[in-house]
């Protein structure tokens, strides 16, 4: 496939395309499906459990 072996195709696929997609995706699902009464819950429930975040 294109002068490489199934696995280096496979690496290539995986790091460099399949990754970057789902990224984007997730990005774009936590955006849409996330309203301003979910995002609140979830950091205070993240501050409950000890995990901090950096506050912008």
């Amino acid at each position: 496939m294109f002068g490489k072996t199934f696995f280096d195709f496979y690496d290539f696929a995986t790091s460099n395309v399949l990754l970057l997609l789902w990224g984007i995706f997730i990005a774009l699902f936590v955006g849409w499906h996330w309203s301003y009464v979910i995002v609140p819950v979830a950091i205070a429930l993240m501050l409950l459990a000890g995990l901090n975040i950096i506050h912008f």
